[in-house]
């Protein structure tokens, strides 16, 4: 009997502990309405021109083509439809990751523009994101240097054949010492030009940009009248290829053929990008940029301080045994002034004084000809000068000799070397 009421106590205990034990309720999930779904096009076509709040239940379904992973965006990320991209602005950092398909109610945000760039801000990370899906691909739009505008700002694109100026070759992304933001000029080889931009927090900001051609991955913002480009991780670019005229990786390696039109100089700038070297024989004249009627091309002229003697010599050709060269040539008021074209098998990218150079036969501009107007040389066999099955290394140069007192020109215009 006193075993039984042991054990019955003992069962009360545990009953008792049992019966005291609190039931927590489960927290509140929170909601994010869906409310009305409208695409990226749509919300755009919604500015006036006067920032205004969303006070509507109104929903973005799109894919996050950003995030703050290396520091060059922070609070903010880009999204993108099919319609179109625009930029998110939040009160904090969020956890949004690149590939999230994600909804993003807008009430309370704020639909506003600053310096040309469209943006929602005032979105609060938690309370306007519902994430539906991760690791979504994100397809960019492939366009060209020639073709990024304003009208593509919020969009993840791709670059092909593009590379950075010589300008800014070997130097570092950003200022991470200061934390200062960085431009640098992306440019093609039809001199087409796009500010690249990175911030100075990037975790990459101190790192050397890339020096070769190749691909690059960014989406496209605007401030005032600059169309800029965000790239989202060194990484994901390519640019190790040969550059436009020469030099793969910033140094000049042998091309496989040349197609140079001169549109990525300025006017009055020497002719010595890219490889092309510029030199003086007599007097103190170079080659420089200009124009013939607009069209950008090499100029060399005459003055009254003697005559003048001025090379140009193209970037270094690796040879197929087939190599045909062509150009265009034009003059003004030339007088007693010639032009003259050579080819070098020894010349190595410097020494266009003492290389040996060997007369090429060609058609070029003289006084015969109209003032400005474009004469072609006709397609050259280079073989004839370099010997048959030539394989090695060569260039072409352009020498002109401007007579003394003389204010005449040459220009030169569209040289190309095909295998």
């Amino acid at each position: 009997m006193k075993r039984l009421s042991i054990l019955l106590a003992a069962a009360g205990l545990m009953f008792g502990f049992a019966s005291c034990e609190k039931e927590y309720d489960t927290p509140p999930i929170p909601e994010i309405p869906v409310g009305t779904i409208k695409t990226i096009a749509e919300v755009r076509a919604m500015y006036s021109g006067v920032d205004s709040v969303f006070t509507d239940d109104l929903t973005i379904r799109a894919v996050v083509t950003t995030d703050e992973t290396t520091g060059n965006f922070y609070k903010e990320t880009y999204i993108q439809d099919g319609t179109g991209g625009i930029k998110l602005r939040f009160t904090s950092s969020s956890s949004l990751s690149i590939g999230d398909s994600i909804r993003v109610q807008l009430n309370g945000g704020t639909l506003t523009e600053y310096n040309g760039m469209l943006s929602v801000d005032n979105l609060d990370p938690d309370e306007s994101n519902v994430i539906l899906k991760n690791d979504v691909a994100v397809t960019p739009v492939v366009t060209t240097l020639a073709q990024v505008t304003g009208a593509l700002q919020g969009q993840f694109i791709q670059l092909d054949n593009v590379e950075f100026s010589d300008s800014d070759l070997g130097t570092s992304w950003a200022d991470p010492v200061n934390q200062f933001s960085v431009n640098h000029n992306l440019t093609d080889c039809d001199g087409n030009v796009v500010l690249v931009r990175t911030s100075g927090y990037a975790n990459f900001a101190g790192d050397i940009i890339p020096n070769g051609n190749g691909t690059i991955y960014g989406v496209v913002g605007v401030f005032g009248s600059d169309v800029q480009i965000f790239i989202r991780n060194p990484q994901e670019l390519t640019l190790s290829g040969v550059r436009c005229a020469g030099g793969g990786g910033g140094s000049c390696d042998p091309l496989a053929g040349l197609n140079e039109g001169f549109s990525g100089y300025t006017i009055g700038n020497e002719v010595n990008s890219n490889c092309w070297r510029n030199g003086v024989l007599q007097g103190s004249n170079k080659w420089l940029s200009g124009d013939n009627s607009g069209d950008l091309c090499a100029v060399a002229t005459g003055n009254t301080s003697g005559t003048q003697e001025m090379w140009m010599a193209t970037p270094l050709i690796q040879s197929a045994g087939n190599d045909m060269l062509s150009f265009s040539s034009a003059q003004q008021n030339i007088l007693t002034s010639t032009l003259q074209v050579y080819v070098s098998t020894d010349y190595d990218g410097n020494n266009y004084s003492s290389a040996t150079w060997t007369p090429v036969t060609a058609t070029v501009a003289t006084s015969a000809d109209a003032n400005n107007t474009y004469v072609s040389s006709g397609s050259i066999s280079l073989s004839s000068y370099l010997g048959s099955g030539y394989t090695g290394t060569y260039a072409v140069a352009f020498k002109a000799t401007m007579a003394n007192n003389s204010f005449s020109l040459f220009k030169v215009d569209n040289v190309m070397i095909t295998q």
